[in-house]
């Protein structure tokens, strides 16, 4: 296995599995003014960055872990794509992460302070409050003299939400190797007879930070690839 990819902003419903809310974080990052903090409270990255730079951001934060944190307007949009995407089949659904416990703590909180919602996260509340403070003013100045994001808003009335972003497996890179025909090869280069290779067992065609769409076309185009060549076309 050559490469493994890997997305942020999951949220672990079930332990050890995080729940693809991928969309839903990087659709309320470009409508509303919500950030990422980390345990201390604190912005690490543009929140707009791509989802590779997330990741590996992600990653380097104290317990590996980050959190999407929104007012009232901000989870509107949130939920909207959440529902849009069928993540979760309505807003009533979303709410019961309230009472999910990973690792001693909910997946998400909601509270009408943010110093209570980040006691219920584990996040330090002085160091979000200061947070949120430094870039409401760098929202008002217009400028992210921080990180470089474009201002879309800045974190408002509540009540205030907050999420777990985890890093999450999507699928892998690499694997096989694959010859003319998409002929699966051994050890020394050799086309192994009547085994061909498709999709995410055959690696590199993607490169490290593909996006879903990708794979998917990768997937249909060499399948047929792979069909065509073990019939005789």
């Amino acid at each position: 296995m050559d490469l493994v990819k890997m997305y942020p902003q999951g949220v672990e419903t079930v332990p050890g599995h995080g729940l693809a809310a991928t969309a839903s974080s990087t659709d309320t990052m470009k409508k509303s003014g919500a950030i990422y903090v980390n345990r201390d409270g604190r912005r690490y990255v543009n929140e707009r960055a791509s989802l590779g730079e997330l990741t590996d951001t992600t990653v380097a934060q104290p317990g590996h872990i980050a959190y999407i944190v929104m007012d009232a307007k901000a989870w509107k949009e949130y939920v909207a794509k959440s529902l849009e995407d069928k993540l979760v089949p309505d807003e009533a659904a979303l709410m019961k992460w309230t009472k999910i416990v990973n690792n001693g703590r909910p997946v998400m909180a909601v509270a009408d302070t943010l110093s209570e919602a980040a006691g219920v996260m584990g996040v330090d509340a002085k160091g979000l409050e200061a947070t949120v403070r430094d870039w409401n003013r760098m929202v008002k100045q217009g400028k992210d003299t921080a990180f470089g994001r474009q201002i879309t808003g800045g974190i408002g009335e509540g009540p205030y939400y907050i999420v777990e972003q985890k890093v999450r497996y999507q699928t892998t890179l690499g694997g096989l190797r694959a010859g003319e025909g998409l002929r699966i090869l051994d050890k020394s280069g050799k086309p192994i007879p009547g085994l061909f290779g498709a999709g995410c067992v055959v690696g590199g065609a993607n490169g490290a930070d593909s996006m879903t769409a990708m794979m998917n076309s990768w997937a249909i185009v060499s399948g047929v690839i792979a069909a065509e060549t073990a019939v005789g076309k």
